[in-house]
């Protein structure tokens, strides 16, 4: 990791060095002993302020890691581990990723922050560096250091409600839903019939057996299937409802597919598979 460092002054700063200033040249003018020591003391600390800040950074490494989902124009938790490979921790922190920060971190010897990123626009983005700061042990300056990284993040479309029981968008765009619903191929008990309950559900052993209508309650070993189509011609809004069908539906335990243009990325279930889908919808 490369080491770059800035240094500002702070309005305490300048008034610090302005102070020390004056004491100085009243010191030289005057050749009071007492002037004399309050300004070598008043420069001994900055000296102190600086070798100090400069160690209260340094040891440090700073590793970001990424969360599993990240949507366009939504705040996510990146989350940065910071070690600290010297003795005496780090104190009065500040972490910047991208203009966002995490304040007032203490690392004795590994410490996680978190910061909150929000990124405009679907794709692939890359997070090139993150700051360490601080105004340790005065305040009068603070000393920020530059670590570079190399973070990769594929920013998913932000989702947009629709509803998933209707095939089709209504016409407002080039994404459509196929719901199928399970055809009830396993048992899974009885219960009393239901009006509007399929007569081939009927069980007549057990009717017969309690003197009242009963069915078999039927479930689907696969399970309902959520068919997503992107059409070629798909707009950002419509990969965007997209994105919500493929997340919603897995929600609802859904077998989830997706075909986007002439690619048909399968059926399936779980957070490998949904991440799979998220991705190919924010390369397109």
């Amino acid at each position: 990791m490369g080491l770059r460092y800035r240094v500002r002054i702070t309005r305490g700063g300048y008034i610090y060095i302005g102070l020390t200033i004056v004491i100085a040249v009243g010191a030289v003018n005057t050749g009071n002993n007492l002037l004399y020591l309050i300004s070598s003391l008043m420069l001994s600390g900055m000296l102190v302020s600086g070798l100090s800040s400069l160690l209260n950074l340094a040891g440090l490494h700073p590793r970001l890691i990424p969360p599993k989902e990240v949507f366009a124009n939504t705040k996510a938790p990146f989350m940065v581990e910071l070690e600290r490979t010297m003795p005496l921790p780090s104190v009065l922190l500040r972490v910047s990723i991208r203009g966002e920060e995490a304040r007032g971190c203490f690392v004795r010897q590994k410490e996680r922050v978190r910061v909150w990123l929000s990124f405009e626009s679907r794709g692939e983005h890359r997070i090139s560096q993150l700051e360490l700061s601080s105004g340790f042990p005065f305040g009068f300056f603070v000393r920020t250091r530059y670590v570079k990284q190399n973070l990769k993040v594929v920013v998913f479309p932000k989702p947009i409600p629709v509803p998933l029981e209707v095939q089709g968008d209504s016409g407002k765009g080039e994404v459509s839903a196929v719901l199928k619903k399970g055809d009830g191929d396993e048992i899974i008990g009885l219960r009393e019939y239901r009006e509007g309950d399929p007569p081939k559900q009927m069980d007549w052993k057990a009717t017969a057996r309690r003197g009242e209508p009963m069915v078999r309650e039927m479930t689907s070993v696969g399970g309902d299937e959520l068919e997503v189509l992107v059409q070629p011609g798909a707009r950002e809004e419509d990969l965007s409802r997209a994105a919500y069908l493929v997340v919603e539906g897995l929600k609802r335990g859904y077998r989830v597919g997706l075909r986007i243009g002439e690619e048909n990325l399968g059926v399936g279930r779980g957070e490998e598979h949904k991440l799979r889908l998220l991705t190919a919808l924010a390369l397109w």
